[in-house]
């Protein structure tokens, strides 16, 4: 079931562009963090509207996904990221009634049959549909899923089950990986 607005992706050609735009027209985004990962290869601004955190995210390769998506439909929300409270059973309701999930190399949750299912399934040749990573990988916010472009009207789907104390991954403690 869904929780909450964790974020609003939003597909732009120039982060840092886009950025003085919604500063100088809206007034927001003053606290806005330009970042640039070589891992997802984007450039984003990213910076909260009340409790909600718009990204305005840039591929820096012609064929990234953030640039495939304003070939086709020019720049505008990507994605809305919801938050859950178990993302593996709201992906496996959201299966059942017809949904379908998106390939990726990430894992959905931290209970043994996932962990068994993640280390058979994904190698470090697997491609992760949803950002692009290449091999095993955690995210350094949460669990994510997403469902295909099919699965309702409107943006795309992103679920994450945002992690608690105790479950965030090693790597991400003393501060978050390029993602």
């Amino acid at each position: 079931m869904i929780t909450g607005v964790k974020h609003i992706a939003i597909a732009v050609a120039d982060a840092e562009e886009a950025l003085k735009r919604y500063q100088d027209m809206l007034g927001g985004g003053a606290d806005a963090v330009l970042k640039t990962s070589e891992v997802t290869r984007q450039r984003s601004a990213v910076f909260m509207v009340g409790d909600v955190q718009y990204q305005l995210v840039q591929s820096l390769d012609a064929d990234g996904r953030y640039a495939q998506h304003i070939a086709e439909q020019g720049e505008g929300i990507h994605h809305i990221c919801y938050t859950v409270d178990n993302l593996k059973e709201t992906m496996q309701n959201a299966v059942a009634r017809g949904g379908r999930m998106r390939e990726q190399s990430c894992r959905i949750s931290n209970d043994s049959e996932d962990m068994a299912a993640w280390d058979a399934a994904v190698t470090d040749k697997t491609i992760c549909k949803n950002c692009g990573i290449q091999g095993r990988y955690e995210h350094p916010e949460g669990w994510v899923a997403f469902l295909e472009n099919d699965g309702v009207p409107g943006a795309g789907v992103e679920f994450m089950q945002v992690y608690k104390p105790e479950e965030i991954p090693e790597e991400y403690r003393e501060g978050p990986l390029d993602l």
